[in-house]
Order: structure tokens, then C-alpha cells, then sequence
């Protein structure tokens, strides 16, 4: 995500050691939705840089008045100048605390996040009238990937009419990961690892995602320590898709990505969104969405995590890796199905095979249903066979779990 800094430069005193102008407004244009607003607002967060007044309030403003005369009067007055009259509305207080802004520096922030009612090419008359009649020096922070529409076009036909200096910040993932984790401790790590592998430069989101992985860590404890990475791979791509679903694969995508989706059409054949996403989640690790990632899927949705779903789902998880390391990976048999170009298939699929009847006990049925479907497609024998290993193992497992 590109950051746009955008200003007129703010230059410096004679002696090169001060800036030039002595007062400075930092305003977040997130929700605004007037003119009027944001005009008070760039009053009520006037600092100076200088000792004395600190911090702009009615009581300066009182102030301000009363060296030039009475609210009244100077609101009569005011407002009897056309170009004063169309930058304010009616309300005193607006009017004359727009007044008092000139000379000072202005940062505008979160333009992209303004309100609806509020125009972006109102914004830039704004910022062009505050640097032609007021002598103010203004800086626009914005992302302008987010605008869109006419907004966009306004943005850019008037971009170079009101702008003289455009700066693009794009920081790499590790610089936004040193920026937002201080110090890094295990899970932290991993949580980093994640992020950079996905491109995640958005500060916020990666505090989310950190948050989310501490906050889920204990619950985890009594598991596999792989479990846990496992559960910090899926969070990461989960929130990342949840927080800037503009840039990550859709969540609906992710939720149907199951391993009965898997293989079945050649990547040409997907539509070229869906191809690049594969792609890219191919590249990262996350082979296909299962029981444990739905839950997970959910908590980030919900902001929180049910201990006791987490629990329950990650136990197959955490089964799983115990059998992984034991007898190999079910899905490593999986894999090289999808990534040979070599025509064996008969042994890959004995392969599976195999490793399906050492592992059934630890195998979801949404893999079972992945798994039998691949069988059937290329016309193999032996996918009835697993289907009734599978479920007469099944049932043996739930008799003996309860007594019976």
C-alpha cells in the first residue's frame, strides 16, 4: 500500500535553525463530512511552536475577537465578503475561527477516509485557498488507492493545480514490521515471518494480527508447538484478507477453498483473479482451508476467539502432526500429486494411498471427501475401498470412545 505525502514545503527562518511559521494543525479527515467541520477542526487543533499558547480553544478565540472588535461586528463584516461568505456557512463560531487560520502549517490526514458528504475537490479548494490567501503551508497524507470513482478523477485532474511537492512512502514489510513490533519474542517472530512472506506493509493490520496470535497462544499450550505456527499461518492470511480485502483473497474465497476444490481444474483455466490468488497461496503455505481454519476464519470476523471450538478443532490438528512425524505427511502425498510434471501418476496416487490408510484416524472428512473425489475422477478402484476403510474406522474410534 502506497502512503501519497503531498505539500508545498514548509521552509525555514533565516537562521535555518526554526521554521518559518510558528503554528501547526494536525487534522484526520476520518469521518468528516463538511467543510464547516474540518474547517473548525484545523482551529481546534492549532499548537504553537513556540512557548506560550499551546493549544487553540474558545477562550483564544475570545481572545482573538475581542483585539478586533465584537463577534457581532466582525461576523457582520465577515460575512459581507463574498469569498468568506462561500468558504463558511452561517454558524459564528465557524466563521470566525476560520479566521484566525493563516500562517501556519496544516497536515491533513486520512483524506482517503472522509465522509461521504464531504467532496475531495472541496478538499483541494480548501487547501488551495489556505496556501494562496491565508499563507499557510499544507501537507495532504492520503492513500490514494482507496479513492475511486469521480473522486479519483477529481483527485487527480486537480492534484497538480494545488500540489507542488508528490512523495510516494512505500515501505518494505520488514521496515513496517520494525515499526510496529518493538521487541520480538516467539510468537512475534512467527507473526513477522507471516507478513513479510505476504507483502503486509499496513501498521494496523499487523498489530491486529499480533494481537490476535497472543491473544490465541494460550489456548494452545497443551498442543503440538506446531499447532501453534499452523494457527499463526491461517490467522495472518485470514486478518490480512478481513482488513484490506482490496489487496488479499477474498474471505469467501478462502472459505470454499477446501480440499474437495483442490485439483480439479488446471490454473488456465481459472478465471485470472483466481489463478493469481492460487498462485499466491500456493507460494505462502496454505494448501487448502479446513475445519481448524474455519474457526479461525470466524474469530478474526468476530474479534475474538471460543476457546472451547479452538480447542476442539485443533486437537485433529494437533493428532495430525503427531501422526505427521510418526509415519509422514498425508499432506505431503498431496503435494506432490499437485507439484509432479513427471507422468507417475499410479505411484503418486499409491502414495496417497498409503499414507490415507496410516493416517485415517487423523483425517477430516472434508479431506476424506477431497481425497475420494481425486480417486474417482482419475478412475481409480481404490477410492470405495478408502470410503469404507475410512468409515469403518470411524466407527470403530467412536465405539471405543464410548465404551461400547
Amino acid at each position: 500500500m502506497a502512503r501519497h505525502i503531498h505539500d508545498q514545503a514548509t521552509g525555514n527562518s533565516a537562521e535555518g535553525q526554526k521554521l518559518g511559521l510558528e503554528r501547526y494543525s494536525y487534522v484526520s479527515l476520518f469521518g468528516v463530512n463538511t467543510l464547516d467541520e474540518l474547517k473548525f477542526s484545523i482551529f481546534e487543533n492549532v499548537i504553537t511552536l513556540r512557548e506560550g499558547v499551546r493549544k487553540a480553544h474558545l477562550a483564544t478565540l475570545d481572545a482573538y475577537v475581542s483585539k478586533l472588535g465584537s463577534w457581532r461586528k466582525l461576523t457582520k463584516i465577515a460575512s459581507s465578503l463574498p469569498v468568506i461568505r462561500n468558504w463558511v456557512g452561517a454558524d459564528a463560531t465557524s466563521l470566525v475561527s476560520f479566521m484566525t487560520i493563516r500562517d501556519q502549517i496544516i497536515c491533513l490526514a486520512d483524506v482517503e477516509r472522509r465522509g461521504r458528504a464531504l467532496d475531495i475537490g472541496d478538499v483541494l479548494g480548501l487547501i488551495s485557498y489556505l496556501r494562496e490567501q491565508r499563507n499557510c503551508k499544507v501537507v495532504l497524507i492520503l492513500n490514494d488507492e482507496q479513492l475511486d470513482g469521480e473522486n479519483r478523477r477529481d483527485f487527480e485532474k486537480n492534484l497538480e493545480k494545488v500540489v507542488d511537492v508528490s512523495v510516494v512512502h512505500e515501505p518494505p514489510p520488514e521496515i513496517s514490521a520494525s515499526i510496529a513490533i518493538s521487541s520480538v519474542d516467539v510468537v512475534g517472530q512467527e507473526v513477522r515471518d507471516r507478513w513479510v512472506a505476504l507483502g503486509i506493509t499496513n501498521i494496523r493490520v499487523i498489530k491486529r494480527i499480533l494481537r490476535f496470535a497472543k491473544m490465541i497462544q494460550p489456548v494452545l499450550e497443551d498442543y503440538e508447538p506446531d499447532v501453534l505456527t499452523i494457527v499463526i499461518t491461517s490467522i495472518t492470511l485470514f486478518s490480512w484478507s478481513h482488513d484490506q480485502p482490496e489487496q488479499a483473497p477474498p474471505l469467501g474465497f478462502l472459505r470454499t477453498k477446501t480440499a474437495d476444490s483442490l485439483g480439479w481444474l488446471p490454473k488456465d483455466d481459472l478465471p485470472p483473479e483466481e489463478a493469481a490468488w492460487t498462485s499466491l497461496l500456493e507460494a505462502y503455505g496454505h494448501t487448502w482451508t479446513d475445519d481448524l481454519d474455519l474457526v479461525l476464519m470466524d474469530g478474526v470476523c468476530a474479534g475474538y476467539f471460543d476457546p472451547e471450538r479452538v480447542k476442539n478443532a485443533a486437537q485433529a490438528v494437533h493428532e495430525r502432526v503427531v501422526a505427521t512425524k510418526a509415519d509422514g505427511s498425508f499432506e505431503d502425498a498431496w503435494r506432490r500429486y499437485h507439484d509432479s510434471f513427471d507422468n507417475n501418476q499410479d505411484e503418486v496416487l499409491d502414495e496417497i494411498r498409503q499414507s490415507f490408510l496410516k493416517n485415517v484416524k487423523y483425517i477430516s472428512p472434508t479431506n476424506l471427501n477431497g481425497t475420494v473425489k481425486l480417486f474417482k475422477d482419475l478412475g481409480a478402484k481404490q477410492a470405495k475401498e478408502m470410503l469404507d476403510y475410512y468409515m469403518a474406522n470411524r466407527n470403530e474410534a467412536r465405539k471405543l470412545s464410548l465404551g461400547i
